[in-house]
């Protein structure tokens, strides 16, 4: 038996359209996250001595760090940026600016994959019986903590 037969068979119980559609999304998921030999020259090239300090300059911004195969593209960028500040080449205001600008390019290339007008109904499907059974659970959870239920507004 092949691989992907058996996966259909025990994983998806029989349901070869499901298979297909949960490969092709992988799939997708896998050419977002692919990086291209370009950017990891120039990660490795321009100023690596800054690498560090650019990461944090993007989580301090944004309050997380995005996968690397999307900041990786920004990153060098930032550097330069950096560098440009620490040499007083530009004022601390302009860099707060320029580096403004930059992470938030950075911030909708990571959420650009939910920027779909409507979700097909199948997804909302999927949520309401996959996700909201847990929404008791959670609230149940607050309520042992906190010792009360919070009103909904907080």
């Amino acid at each position: 038996m092949e691989w992907r037969d058996k996966v259909i068979k025990e994983v998806f119980k029989g349901d070869v359209e499901r298979f297909e559609q949960m490969y092709q999304t992988m799939a997708d998921e896998a050419r977002l996250k692919a990086v291209s030999w370009e950017d990891l020259n120039r990660s490795a090239t321009v100023l690596p001595d800054l690498v560090q300090k650019g990461k944090i300059a993007i989580e301090y911004y944004l309050g997380y760090l995005p996968a690397e195969s999307i900041t990786i593209r920004f990153e060098t960028f930032l550097r330069s940026l950096i560098q440009q500040k620490y040499a007083g080449i530009i004022p601390y205001g302009e860099y707060t600016k320029l580096a403004e600008e930059l992470i938030r390019l950075i911030r909708n290339e990571y959420v650009k994959h939910n920027l779909m007008d409507d979700y097909d109904q199948e997804l909302y499907e999927s949520y309401q019986s996959g996700y909201q059974p847990w929404g008791a659970a959670a609230k149940q959870r607050i309520i042992d903590m906190l010792g009360y239920a919070p009103e909904l507004k907080h």
